[in-house]
């Protein structure tokens, strides 16, 4: 059973076999070189780079009014989504912020503090918007959240297209005018994918001011 949804259900919600259905923000973030880091440093030292990138981007996801739908391994999916009535900025302009201070932080701290260079260790985000089924899968105590339809797969598909330090957006996302892009110096591209024009976002224009947040 499948039914319109106002907000994000938690586990405790949802019933077995039962769907809502939302419009919202997915966004993918993935570790690239990752792998190969680990094999040149002690373990822990990766595990601590590991929880430093998941605490930041989860943090920075609540911070613009997002959750944290999943974890796994060096990628994170956190989801922008408002429900009806709510007056707040689109979700597709707060994920865009999140993609882009995300990728800021990782830059400008992470990175360096882990002794990756850019070719070395870098941030792929992809980011996608429109209707999805929201629903939960297991049993007893092993559920968890899933997501049906094609903003979640297509998300993850961009994020595997997504060069070193690139945010990629779909066309449905791009086509909603993410307020950031208009007042910092970032250098979006178009190109075609599937029919479609993405726009890949690759690096700050004027690199000694990146976006603040609110």
């Amino acid at each position: 059973m499948v039914a319109p949804g106002r907000v994000l259900p938690e586990i405790s919600e949802m019933a077995r076999l039962q769907g809502r259905r939302i419009r919202a923000a997915f966004v993918y973030s993935d570790l690239h070189g990752f792998t190969k880091l680990v094999a040149t440093q002690p373990e822990a030292r990766s595990f601590l780079l590991l929880d430093t990138f998941v605490e930041i981007a989860t943090r920075l996801t609540k911070h613009y009014n997002g959750e944290v739908m999943d974890v796994a391994g060096d990628r994170v999916l956190s989801v922008f989504h408002r429900s009806l009535g709510d007056a707040s900025d689109d979700p597709v302009h707060e994920a865009v912020t999140f993609a882009l201070w995300l990728q800021g932080v990782f830059n400008k701290v992470i990175c360096p503090a882990f002794g990756g260079s850019p070719g070395q260790l870098s941030l792929g985000i992809g980011i996608d918007y429109g209707l999805a089924i929201v629903g939960c899968v297991g049993i007893r105590n092993n559920r968890r959240i899933v997501f049906l339809g094609d903003p979640a797969n297509d998300a993850a598909k961009l994020q595997d297209l997504a060069g070193a330090g690139e945010t990629i957006l779909s066309q449905e996302a791009s086509r909603r005018h993410p307020k950031l892009l208009n007042n910092v110096g970032w250098n979006p591209k178009i190109e075609l994918w599937k029919d479609q024009a993405i726009m890949r976002i690759n690096q700050y224009i004027d690199d000694e001011n990146p976006p603040r947040p609110r």
